[in-house]
């Protein structure tokens, strides 16, 4: 399960795990999200049709003539991406609507078709539309990019982000992000709505009269939160910091070939030939470890990309490919991306 969020289940095995703040509820074409703060919009379609009717291309000639009915002014602002959930494959494109400032928008479009396991006849053809003011997007432009992309949940992953909500324990309930969900969410009697508050006044209240170690699991509980709180709201700061380790990679298969070819005159003298490379090294290294703190790979994943970086010829691959899948990402995210990286 994603910290502070709630899985929803759009299908017996389609899962959404929308954030906490986020309020769905079911359309007469699928369903609908909406974030209280900051009016973010999330609609889903989904209809199923007989297998093979409909093709990836068509599905999303069909997503973009729906876009262009709601927004005639959309413009698109990156080529078609294929990109792999949880469960699933699909397509998404990102798109602007310029406005006064304050109201222009940034959407993104996701497509994609999954197979019915209950009617090996049938397939569900599934719309993702994520629209959020400009402002809004440019404070976490990696969450909403990513949205659908990594909270949908197709499969086992659905079956086992439902088994891992319903085994959460009790007091979970009152963790501060529920309390806000449940704040938000409008009441149409207004004795329930006192009672709510006066029940969350008094959650906030309960640390201080239980024993110590309930306190204390309170108190580590709120910690995580906050920490998740934190890390979610600094997104563009992990763009950036991917941008700045993408340029030393650049940089480092530019000066690998260059101190190559130093080294292979053979009229240098014996310590520059082992200190040049390796200091090469450890300046792609650092790069490498810029790329992974920013889009969160494990430590696993650090030690193999950098146990990879010391092997030639391997090395420098490993940092071509790094430098491939970080330019995706920032221009999806609407940054300009050169030959040497981000253009400022």
């Amino acid at each position: 399960m994603i910290p502070n969020s709630i899985a929803h289940a759009l299908m017996p095995d389609i899962v959404l795990q929308a954030p906490s703040d986020f309020q769905v509820r079911q359309t007469s074409a699928g369903w609908s999200a909406s974030a209280a703060h900051t009016g973010a919009q999330l609609s889903i379609l989904l209809k199923a049709s007989a297998v093979d009717s409909v093709s990836e291309q068509r599905l999303a000639n069909m997503a973009l003539e729906l876009l262009h009915r709601k927004h005639p002014t959309a413009e698109a602002s990156g080529p078609p991406e294929q990109v792999k959930g949880k469960g699933w494959q699909g397509q998404v494109r990102s798109f602007r609507v310029r406005g006064e400032p304050g109201t222009a928008l940034q959407l993104v479009l996701t497509t994609l078709i999954s197979a019915d396991p209950q009617d090996p006849r049938q397939q569900r053809n599934l719309i993702a539309l994520v629209e959020v003011v400009k402002p809004a997007f440019d404070q976490r432009p990696v969450f909403y990019r990513r949205l659908i992309e990594d909270r949908l949940l197709i499969g086992d992953a659905a079956s086992a982000a439902l088994e891992a909500q319903a085994q959460r324990p009790p007091v979970m309930k009152l963790t501060e992000p529920v309390d806000e969900w449940a704040r938000s969410a409008p009441s149409s009697d207004p004795a329930a709505a006192r009672t709510s508050d006066q029940g969350a006044s008094a959650s906030n209240r309960m640390p201080h009269s239980v024993g110590e170690t309930s306190g204390s699991s309170h108190a580590v509980r709120n910690r995580i939160s906050a920490a998740a709180s934190r890390a979610a709201l600094t997104e563009s700061d992990q763009l950036r910091l991917a941008a700045q380790g993408q340029r030393v990679l650049v940089l480092s298969v530019l000066l690998s070939i260059v101190v190559r070819a130093v080294v292979n005159v053979g009229k240098i003298p014996e310590f520059f030939g082992y200190a040049l490379p390796a200091a090469v090294l450890l300046y792609a290294i650092s790069g490498v470890l810029k790329i992974c703190s920013a889009f969160g790979h494990t430590q696993r994943g650090k030690l193999a990309l950098m146990f990879c970086s010391t092997v030639p010829l391997l090395g420098i691959a490993c940092w071509v490919y790094l430098s491939i899948k970080t330019t995706r990402r920032l221009r999806a995210a609407g940054y300009e991306v050169g030959l040497l990286g981000v253009r400022s």
